[in-house]
């Protein structure tokens, strides 16, 4: 049995680099390797694994046997090795006759001895005894260019190739690195072996070439029976075989060659990571990403006669929507908004409609669509009443009324908008809900019984509609200055604004604000929220 410590440090790893020509970034570049899953520079897979079999070509030296080389090698790759870690190496030999042995062989943590990498490897006696007095620093005939193939880059019979010149001499400061943790000069034809030159380029095809950056070895099995001839390059290459795209894989064929003769041939698979998101410029950013994106975009907001609805619609016009202010009673009210909006450079128009009636909705977006064009960005803030009612005092008709509006009303009004919203593949639906479902308040039971029945429907569109790029929030206010609250007491009114941390309710511009976030370009990424406007007062959620 062989085994040995080595620590794998970056001067080792430099060396490999240079004698393969596989300078891959994974491995020699932080910057680029901080950005993949490692976070880190990697040292290359076979590194501990081409060392291991100069260990055993020296091991075989030394008990004056006859000269080896690597005609057969199967690995598996485990884990990853880092940098500045120490690993341990062992090799087991079985005797599978006179000419030929078969090694075991296991890469393993130095701390905690998990497996790195584990193989066979056959070698066969050798009556070729090669010259390591070569002159060449890298085994590679020609500079290569780093390739950056990502998975779906790749296509079935794609292929690539290296040429490279089998001469252990560019071996030397690997050797030397050696030397240089334990103490003693190895032999100089550790790794004169053709078998283990024409193993070591592999890494370099696939690090470099064929995926190139992006790409780790999970397996490799490998059969060399001609002993390769210093005195011509060897032309390795590979072709791709299959690809797994739902694991990131693919295999190789490999052949080398030389002149017409195949000296070896093989499988090989590998791990292709994905490239790094860019990153978003400041100039980019300026330009493109702090617009609202609701430019002549339709907006209906129901109920937007006064209070909450008419600062929303405000605005959303200021902020170049095209919208439409619902009425169900407020005729004159709502025509107000919309002077005040034309008037300041924005576009409005006023719609009545009783949204609890399917007909009247209809021809309300029929009148909307002939006018103003197809809706983009539907805000539900409708509601029936505020009034106070005991709960010992409800009785179904209320709570129908209530549901009427609030939801049947609202899923209506989704109903008529989803179908263009579906087709142009974005889309805004806002639902109004109120902070009460979370902290009740007495009397108020069909009010927030309707608004949870919101906070479930919101939830179940934005599942829904996620596929067609359609995002349905809902805000939840605290009590908020408006006209809808008169009929509660004076009394109430200013000690729930007096309990308030901020010592004021809520103003509706401050809520319009929020509504303006969810109908713009900025909250893309959100959908099935519920965004609470309390002012510090809890729930916290």
């Amino acid at each position: 049995m062989i085994a040995a410590d080595l620590r794998v440090g970056a001067e080792l790893v430099s060396a490999f680099a240079q004698a393969t020509g596989d300078r891959s970034s994974l491995h020699i570049d932080p910057q680029f390797a901080r950005k993949t899953l490692f976070r880190e520079p990697i040292a290359h897979g076979l590194l501990p694994v081409i060392l291991l079999l100069g260990w055993i070509r020296e091991h075989q030296h030394e008990r004056a046997g006859p000269s080896i080389r690597l005609t057969e090698i199967s690995c598996r790759f485990r884990a990853p090795v880092k940098i500045g870690e120490s690993v341990h190496l062992e090799a087991e030999m079985h005797r599978i006759s006179e000419e030929r042995t078969s090694w075991s062989l296991s890469i393993t943590h130095g701390s905690n001895r998990s497996l790195i990498t584990s193989g066979k490897a056959i070698f066969t006696q050798s009556s070729n005894a090669w010259d390591a007095a070569g002159h060449r620093e890298t085994l590679l005939a020609e500079d290569l260019c780093e390739s950056a193939y990502l998975v779906s880059d790749l296509e079935i019979g794609m292929n690539d190739r290296l040429a490279f010149w089998a001469d252990p001499a560019a071996f030397r400061p690997l050797d030397g690195q050696l030397d240089l943790q334990f103490g003693k000069g190895g032999r100089r034809d550790r790794f004169s072996d053709s078998g283990i030159l024409a193993l070591a380029c592999l890494s370099t095809l696939v690090g470099m070439r064929l995926p190139g950056r992006y790409a780790t070895f999970t397996d490799f099995d490998i059969r060399l029976p001609v002993e390769i001839d210093t005195a011509r390059p060897v032309i390795l290459g590979g072709t791709v075989a299959n690809i797994l795209p739902s694991g990131s894989r693919m295999r190789l064929d490999l052949a080398w060659a030389q002149g017409a003769e195949t000296v070896g041939s093989g499988t090989a698979t590998a791990v292709i990571g994905s490239s790094p998101p860019a990153s978003t410029s400041a100039a980019e950013i300026r330009a493109v990403h702090l617009g609202y994106g609701i430019e002549e975009k339709v907006a209906l907001i129901t109920g937007a006669s006064r209070g909450i609805g008419e600062a929303i619609a405000k605005t959303l016009a200021v902020c170049g929507a095209l919208v439409v202010v619902h009425f169900f009673r407020g005729e004159q009210d709502a025509r107000d908004i919309v002077k005040d909006i034309t008037e300041n450079g924005g576009r409005a128009l006023a719609v009545q409609a009783d949204i609890t009636n399917e007909t009247a909705v209809a021809a309300m977006f029929e009148k909307i669509e002939s006018s103003l064009g197809p809706v983009d960005i539907l805000v539900n803030n409708a509601v029936g009443d505020f009034t106070p009612k005991p709960l010992d005092e409800l009785r179904s008709v209320d709570f129908l009324a209530e549901l009427n509006v609030s939801l049947l009303g609202m899923h209506t009004c989704c109903r008529m908008v989803l179908p263009h919203m579906r087709r142009q593949r974005w889309g805004k639906i806002i639902n109004m809900g109120t902070i009460a479902t979370e902290t009740p308040v007495a009397s108020q039971s069909k009010y927030i019984a309707a608004k949870s029945a919101v906070v479930g429907y919101t939830r179940s569109l934005a599942t829904e509609a996620a596929a067609d790029n359609i995002q349905v929030n809902l805000v939840a206010p605290a009590m908020t200055a408006t006209s809808l609250i008169s009929a509660l007491p004076a009394a109430l009114i200013k000690r729930l604004a007096e309990d308030s941390p901020g010592g004021s309710l809520l103003a509706p511009i401050e809520v319009a604000k929020v509504v303006l976030f969810l109908a713009s370009d900025w909250s893309a990424s959100m959908s099935g929220q519920q965004l609470i406007l309390s002012k510090g007062t809890p729930p916290f959620l």
